[in-house]
């Protein structure tokens, strides 16, 4: 569920961000993530607080900028190398398919 989130090819590409820090909600409005998560960065017009969802939930909050590290962004052209922790098998045709890194 999580890679076809990630990989929508009608959609543009999100902005991903990883969890370097855990953030425990403090207001209803608040985004809560474990470190090593993957967010979706809907909105960061303010450069202390972002909106966005965890990879694989569809709640959608508030967050401290400085909690994450944006690993891709379509608009800066920027998107960084990733580590297969699982080994994936082509489901469809067309699909990537890798061996787990050690």
């Amino acid at each position: 569920k999580q890679l076809s989130e990630l990989k929508n090819p009608s959609k543009e590409r999100p902005i991903i961000a990883r969890v370097d820090f855990e953030f425990v909600v403090e207001e209803e409005n608040d985004l809560g993530f474990n470190v090593g998560q993957y967010v979706i960065v809907k909105d960061r017009s303010d450069p202390e607080w972002w909106t966005g969802s965890v990879v694989g939930d569809t709640k959608v909050g508030e967050f401290p900028s400085n909690y994450v590290t944006v690993v891709q962004d379509p608009a800066n052209g920027m998107l960084k190398q990733a580590k297969a922790l699982f080994e994936y098998n082509e489901a469809e045709e067309g699909d990537l398919c890798f061996k787990k890194d050690h």
